[in-house]
Order: C-alpha cells, then sequence, then structure tokens
C-alpha cells in the first residue's frame, strides 16, 4: 500500500464516511470532473467492500445526468496511471476532511422542528401547525407523527384516558391497540370496564388481514382527538407526554 493510501488508513477513511452527512460528501465531489470521480469510486471499491458501498452511496447522491456520465467513465476505465489515481485519491478525501471540518450539521430539521414545537404549550403548537399546513401540509403530517405520539398515551392520567375512551367505540380501539406495546394496551384496557375490555380483547384477536392495515389510521385519530380535547381544557396532558428529548 502506498504512502498517500496510508495516509487515510482504511478504517479512518471508512470512520470518515460513516459520519459524513450525504449533502456535505456531495459537495466535496460534485464540482470534481466526471473521469476523477469515476476512479476515486474504482479506489474506494478495491481499498475494501465497505468502502465500495460508500462509492455506491456517493455514486447515488449525484445528480441523474451525472450518475450517467460517472457510471460511463467507470465502465471504460479498466486501467490508468497509479500516481494520477492515488493524486485523485487523496485530493478527494482531503477535500471531504476539510468540508467536514467547516461544516456544522444540525440533523434532520422537521425532527428538530418537532423536538422545539414538543416544548410549546399545545395551544401555540396548534396555531403554528395550521399556519404551517396551509403551506406544507406534508410537513405538519411529518411533525405530528413526531410531536406526540400514540406511544405517548401511556403519560395521560388515568381521568384523561377514561374521558379519551368515553368516545371511541370498541372497533376503534382494538385496531389502534393492534400491535402496540403491552404497557400501552394495558393503559387502555384497566380504564375500560372488565366487560368492555373483554370485547375490545377479543376485537382485537378477530382483527382481518384488511383491518390490520389501517391501525396507524386509527391509531392517528386517537391522537388527534387527545391533541383536540387538551387544546380545549377538556383533558390535561403530563408534561412528559409529547415532550421529545
Amino acid at each position: 500500500m502506498s504512502e498517500v493510501i496510508e495516509k487515510h488508513s482504511t478504517q479512518e477513511l471508512s470512520d470518515l464516511l460513516d459520519k459524513t452527512h450525504p449533502r456535505v460528501l456531495l459537495r466535496a465531489v460534485a464540482d470534481e470532473d466526471n473521469a476523477d470521480i469515476a476512479i476515486f469510486l474504482l479506489k474506494l471499491q478495491q481499498i475494501s467492500k465497505n468502502l465500495e458501498a460508500h462509492a455506491a452511496q456517493i455514486l447515488a447522491q449525484l445528480s441523474l445526468d451525472k450518475q450517467v456520465a460517472v457510471a460511463e467513465k467507470i465502465a471504460v476505465t479498466e486501467v490508468d496511471d497509479s500516481e494520477r489515481v492515488e493524486e485523485i485519491y487523496t485530493r478527494i478525501v482531503d477535500r471531504i476532511m476539510t468540508i467536514t471540518n467547516r461544516t456544522t450539521i444540525f440533523g434532520d430539521g422537521t425532527s428538530n422542528l418537532a423536538k422545539l414545537m414538543s416544548h410549546m404549550p399545545l395551544g401555540d403548537q396548534d396555531r403554528l401547525l395550521e399556519s404551517l399546513e396551509q403551506k406544507q401540509p406534508n410537513l405538519v403530517n411529518d411533525i405530528n407523527q413526531q410531536i406526540f405520539t400514540f406511544d405517548d398515551l401511556k403519560n395521560l392520567n388515568d381521568d384523561a384516558m377514561r374521558t379519551i375512551l368515553q368516545m371511541l367505540d370498541p372497533s376503534t380501539v382494538a385496531l389502534a391497540l393492534h400491535k402496540t406495546a403491552p404497557e400501552i394496551q394495558e393503559k387502555f384496557l384497566r380504564n375500560l370496564s372488565p366487560e368492555s375490555a373483554i370485547g375490545v380483547e377479543k376485537e382485537m384477536d378477530a382483527l382481518t388481514f384488511e383491518q390490520m392495515q389501517i391501525a396507524d389510521t386509527a391509531r392517528q385519530s386517537v391522537v388527534s382527538m387527545v391533541r383536540r380535547f387538551a387544546v380545549k381544557g377538556i383533558i390535561t396532558i403530563d408534561e412528559e407526554a409529547g415532550e421529545l428529548p
């Protein structure tokens, strides 16, 4: 192995690519010549199977036109000058390192927004979500799935749970509880009358395949009801419910 390749050991490079955000990788290689990108990807492929997987991910990040151009170069590149290969390899790795060191990564934007909003009062959350929904309904849907989930219902006090259950028919409860954590099921069932709990358990056991496919919809309808009731002051949600870490 040459001194250039030793400079960036296989493990170090693998660790670097593992922790580098895809957009940072794209910035590092997007402006490179197509032939040079092809050489870099082929070199990664040659070094190890793990780096080969990273090479594939880098190729997939490129625009389709650039993917095609690079793919064509890869298909016709069987040999090349060793010094040229090493120069390309070390230059692009150094560029990835430089850009990584100069980049602050905040992570997924939707998740960050959901975490911030989870610390807001429910009324303020709903006003913001209603305004956002007019422009970005998909974003609001993603936030709703993170900011307060069905699993958070385990933090409802028993009075709030019984209030919610009074408004739900047994079929909806049975659907919503399909494949949920035992503690969630126990929370629901112990706040029903013994007869109603037995009925829900029987319905859960009798769910058809088609019904199981809409369990997520049932859960979301329950969560939406809980949020509406909380905003109106009908029930109280404990602070830890819906508060993301």
